[in-house]
């Protein structure tokens, strides 16, 4: 069995990520990788993969998967953030794969709960946690599952070439 870590930019993030992968569904599609998780204090993109880089050394993980906030990278980079997406990706190795959060972590959540109230966002996040099962193939799942479905190729891939 192989270590993963699911990166979040913030505490909760990280909760979210937590109860996303006690999900019986997402187990049954990642058996075979051991879960980790970690989070960074939510800034700027470059510095959450810096702190991704370093958790991922920390946990001897496999590969990490990386939530970040599309907004950040907006803020920091508001005449050509599309182009510095495009760098970033480019720039991703073998160990790192971003999904990016259209707009934020909040917005993904409405988009599964759209009742989801105006409340803070540890609010919010408390309320997607509670109603974690909501999120099973939805939009954001998807994308992290397609990580998992491009690493076990890669994997595959790799072990055919090693024998």
């Amino acid at each position: 069995m192989c270590p993963y870590l699911l990166y979040g930019e913030g505490r909760r993030d990280r909760k979210f990520l937590e109860a996303l992968a006690s999900v019986p569904q997402f187990q049954y599609h990642t058996k075979g990788w051991i879960p980790k998780f970690d989070n960074w204090h939510g800034c700027s993109a470059k510095n959450t993969i810096e702190g991704c880089r370093k958790a991922f050394c920390k946990y001897g993980a496999k590969f990490t998967i990386c939530l970040i906030d599309i907004d950040d990278l907006k803020h920091d980079y508001p005449e050509d953030w599309d182009e510095q997406k495009l760098k970033i990706e480019q720039d991703e190795v073998g160990w790192l794969s971003i999904v990016w959060q259209y707009e934020n972590a909040e917005d993904e959540y409405r988009k599964v709960i759209p009742d989801l109230y105006n409340g803070d966002k540890t609010a919010k996040n408390r309320e997607a946690v509670r109603r974690i099962a909501e999120f099973v193939n939805c939009d954001l799942w998807k994308r992290i599952m397609e990580e998992f479905e491009r690493k076990a190729e890669f994997e595959k891939k790799k072990q055919e070439k090693d024998t």
